[in-house]
């Protein structure tokens, strides 16, 4: 009878101990809806019990959601380049590139159709026009691709980064330049 309310708090690592910094919101009643949870990422949450004399209670136990993000990727008529910068539910090229109407090529020494899609490589699609393609899932930030002797189509991570951050994880890998392609160049 002499509870006044509840204390959300949001974290993004687990295990947290809920502070003031990481307070999202309060409700007066056993509800509440985050209306800015962090996308790509795993948001964790615990409560507190607020008595009506301001007196708080133990966190609770923590709980977890994981929001996907939207990927927005506009492709040519004609060849693309293409990769996977998400970890997804459902890597089928089918699933990912429905409207392709070419199969996905990747290359170790020579061209070889995929049926699917996985990050850190690279593969050539053809589309019959310009269209937008959206991809739902979350965001792989750092990768690690085996590469072949010769030439390599690796693929993108979500994040921007410059082709000077790209580096081998055993020494002595000689690397050439990086090629993108872009409108038939």
């Amino acid at each position: 009878p002499d509870v006044g309310g509840y204390v959300i708090y949001r974290s993004h690592e687990s295990g947290f101990t809920p502070t003031p910094s990481l307070k999202i919101g309060t409700s007066p009643i056993g509800e509440f809806t985050d209306s800015t949870p962090v996308q790509g990422y795993i948001n964790y949450y615990r409560v507190t019990t607020v008595d009506i004399h301001d007196n708080e209670s133990v966190p609770s136990s923590e709980i977890s959601a994981k929001i996907n993000i939207s990927l927005r990727l506009d492709v040519k008529g004609q060849w693309n380049m293409v990769s996977l910068p998400l970890t997804v539910t459902d890597n089928r090229k089918v699933a990912l590139y429905p409207s392709a109407i070419s199969e996905a090529f990747s290359y170790s020494g020579s061209y070889e159709p995929r049926d699917t899609i996985t990050a850190g490589y690279g593969y050539w699609l053809k589309y019959g026009g310009d269209e937008t393609i959206n991809i739902y899932g979350f965001p792989v930030n750092t990768d690690t691709v085996n590469v072949l002797n010769g030439w390599n189509m690796i693929g993108s991570i979500y994040t921007t980064m410059g082709v000077n951050s790209i580096e081998s994880v055993t020494g002595g890998i000689v690397t050439s330049s990086f090629f993108g392609y872009e409108n038939g160049n």
